[in-house]
């Protein structure tokens, strides 16, 4: 314990003791002497009294000063929680959608089946390793009900949806994804690709983004043509065409360059042919041409050999043009399928050209410069193909045979003459710009 403090002392320190400038050791003492001193305490009120005031006035001021500041902290404390609490939920939320909830997808193939007009099912398939279905919604409105698939990241949820099944309230017109896809359309169910193709229909040739864009998504199951993205567009005058690279090592047979046309002619409104150059070295390429017109010869061909299937395929059998069955979602999907087929007996190119050739004999002849007397007539008449060409042997009357041969795309390419011993006696080779050129053997 510290010595005591003189009375003199102690009235030295008391302004400072009173202002609160003393130290806590040296106040103390002189509390202590305060206790047990009257004069010095006396005094110390005397002071104190004076200040009094002041003091008090100080520490109002004070209080309220503090107050204020813990209330600002208070508010502060709660602010800050609230923010924090607030994120969490934020984050909660978040971590809840991504990995349990999930979020509409609307990549996601959907297939579909519906019985007796209103009970659907839904099937999603995702290739996607990362993500699960974690929901199907259904909403309908006017006949057409949309189907949209949630998805989520793998990690909460475990369990994957299948499958959901819907009853509509109403016979169902139609049926779309979340992407505005067709699922199914009057009584024909639409398989997602051919949706995705027809939600990529163009309307104009000349819009060269839409049609990249179709190019991408083009396809029928089995589909062997492979062509470059980039692409030509003959749109300066009708008749109105693409032409099209296809990929080095990547030739496929004719037929499915023709198959493959079907969909552009149908899919592009007024689009008249399509072009595929096939290279064999920078400079040389081989040219398939396919106009509207074989494009719906084709799809006909091909439909034609399956009467069991003769009045699901009606639209393809009585469409007058390719454009028809690209119109409505459900006839795309007919001819996708008639696309799958293969020619029951020769190769489509070689039955096109079949229907287009009409040889007339007096024409072919006169183009030689030559005439048949009144009494020799065509007796027999055979159509043969080969490697890419057609050929067309007429045997006449008095023996001797008369041969026209056409490209691929119909063309005349030469007409010859021989004797009934085979010897060639006239031929005319079709002139490109040049007329024509008749040689006497």
């Amino acid at each position: 314990m510290s010595e005591k403090l003189s009375c003199h002392i102690v009235k030295d320190l008391l302004p400072h003791y009173i202002d609160g400038l003393t130290s806590e050791e040296t106040s103390q003492d002189i509390m202590e002497h305060l206790k047990q001193c009257k004069d010095c305490r006396s005094q110390y009120e005397a002071m104190s009294g004076r200040m009094l005031e002041n003091e008090k006035i100080t520490q109002e001021r004070d209080g309220k000063e503090i107050d204020y500041l813990k209330k600002v902290r208070r508010r502060s404390r709660i602010t800050a929680l609230v923010l924090v609490c607030a994120a969490l939920l934020v984050i909660a939320a978040g971590v809840l959608k991504i990995y349990y909830i999930g979020r509409l997808n609307k990549s996601v193939t959907v297939s579909v089946s519906i019985v007796n007009g209103k009970e659907i099912k839904a099937f999603p398939q995702i290739n996607d390793s990362t993500l699960v279905v974690s929901g199907i919604e259904f909403s309908e409105e006017n006949g057409v009900v949309t189907v949209g698939v949630r998805t989520c990241n793998a990690g909460l949820r475990k369990n994957n949806w299948n499958s959901a099944s819907y009853t509509a309230k109403n016979d169902v017109r139609q049926i779309i994804d979340a992407s505005g896809t067709i699922l199914f359309e009057d009584g024909i169910l639409i398989q997602d690709h051919v949706g995705r193709m027809f939600a990529k229909k163009v309307e104009y040739v000349g819009d060269a983004p839409a049609v990249s864009e179709l190019l991408k998504v083009l396809q029928y199951p089995g589909m062997a043509v492979v062509c470059k993205q980039e692409f030509q567009l003959e749109t300066s005058s009708r008749p109105y065409g693409i032409i099209l690279d296809v990929e080095p090592n990547r030739v496929a047979a004719k037929d499915e360059y023709i198959k493959h046309a079907c969909l552009l002619l149908a899919l592009i409104e007024n689009l008249d042919y399509v072009e595929y150059h096939t290279y064999l070295n920078e400079s040389i390429y081989s040219v398939i041409k396919v106009t509207s017109e074989d494009a719906l010869a084709a799809a006909k061909l091909l439909a034609a050999p399956y009467p069991g299937m003769t009045e699901y395929f009606a639209p393809v059998h009585y469409a007058e043009s390719i454009k028809y069955l690209g119109k409505y979602a459900g006839f795309l999907q007919l001819l996708t399928d008639v696309l799958q087929l293969e020619p029951q007996s020769e190769p489509l190119e070689s039955q096109l050209l079949k229907e287009r050739l009409n040889t007339d004999i007096p024409e072919a002849l006169a183009r030689l410069g030559l005439s048949l007397k009144e009494d020799v007539s065509a007796s027999n008449s055979v159509i043969m193909y080969q490697d890419g060409i057609w050929i067309e042997t007429i045997d006449l009357s008095n023996g001797d045979m008369l041969t026209c041969i056409y490209e691929l795309d119909g063309r005349l390419h030469q007409t010859s003459y021989l004797d009934r011993d085979g010897r060639l006696l006239y031929t005319l080779i079709e002139g490109s710009g040049e007329g024509i050129t008749i040689t006497e053997m």
